[in-house]
């Protein structure tokens, strides 16, 4: 995000395409993919960044990474979060904190997902029944107490929105 802002994120796509020798915008370019080259190591794990310090551009490190880490890293990242989702409880959380806490993990789930829709009735479907299980997995972590009001809840048909429930 901080990299689309600056209207930098085209460095690492290719959008802004390194500048042939004797452009005169070489200089500029240069600059400005050194400075993404460090912001880049600087956002990493020092054990990933590290050993990527020495090449060339922050396109290659950005391809490097991509190569590495992204199919290997979305499976085990996905497993995690999932994990995550199943093993948290509201305990001392009030409800909104407790709301946040899933939504934040529900948004990052999302965004390792890829999925291609061969049409959209399969995504209207996947997506009515992805918010159903949220709605079962929020509430499944709250106290006790809420007992009553999950009964109440599951009671309606359809079953409310996750916004609803909260």
């Amino acid at each position: 995000m901080a990299l689309e802002g600056r209207h930098k994120f085209g460095y690492l796509t290719n959008e802004i395409p390194r500048p042939r020798p004797g452009d005169p915008q070489k200089r500029v370019w240069k600059g400005e993919d050194s400075l993404l080259h460090s912001m880049l190591i600087d956002k990493m794990e020092p054990q990933i960044g590290k050993p990527l310090i020495y090449v060339a551009t922050a396109r290659d490190i950005w391809d490097a990474v991509q190569k590495l880490y992204s199919k290997r890293k979305n499976a085990s990242r996905l497993y995690t979060l999932q994990k995550q989702v199943h093993e948290c409880k509201q305990g001392t959380m009030d409800i909104t904190f407790y709301f946040n806490k899933f939504s934040s993990i529900w948004q990052e789930m999302d965004l390792c997902r890829k999925i291609a829709w061969d049409c959209p009735y399969g995504r209207v479907q996947h997506t009515k029944m992805e918010e159903i299980d949220r709605v079962y997995d929020f509430l499944a972590g709250l106290k006790t107490k809420f007992d009553a009001v999950h009964s109440q809840i599951l009671g309606h048909r359809p079953v409310p929105s996750l916004m609803e429930v909260c």
